[in-house]
């Protein structure tokens, strides 16, 4: 959890890398999803792109990136749709 919304919701944050490379050789990136209420198929694209990132097939990828997802910045929005 990185926080919390203005009404007191929480906000998470998954970062997904290879620990055993140093952090600062490797690019950052970002995804965020869930925006607005309406925008439930991000959320199976952000499923299915966790589900490859785990994956023995991202290993280096994970080598050379930081994965960093938020799986939902406006929780407030969403929330209440």
């Amino acid at each position: 959890m990185v926080g919390k919304s203005d009404r007191n919701r929480e906000h998470w944050q998954l970062v997904i890398t290879d620990p055993s490379i140093e952090g600062g050789k490797k690019q950052t990136i970002l995804w965020h999803v869930r925006e607005h209420a309406f925008e439930t198929f991000s959320s199976f694209a952000m499923e299915g792109l966790v589900y490859f990132l785990l994956s023995d097939e991202a290993a280096e990828y994970r080598k050379n990136y930081a994965f960093v997802i938020d799986p939902m910045v406006n929780v407030d929005g969403v929330a209440e749709g």
